[in-house]
């Protein structure tokens, strides 16, 4: 389980890449923020 946040009062982000490495293929990268207190269907804190 992951703590509510690393450092308090900053903004934090999930990141995660995907592929098979730059040497291999595609390398894709994302970022995502979401707002305190919003609930997605699927996602698994």
């Amino acid at each position: 389980m992951l703590t509510d946040f690393l450092l308090p009062n900053r903004i934090e982000a999930g990141c995660d890449e995907a592929g098979r490495g730059c040497l291999a293929g595609p390398v894709f990268a994302a970022a995502v923020i979401i707002p305190n207190g919003v609930e997605l269907q699927g996602l698994n804190v």
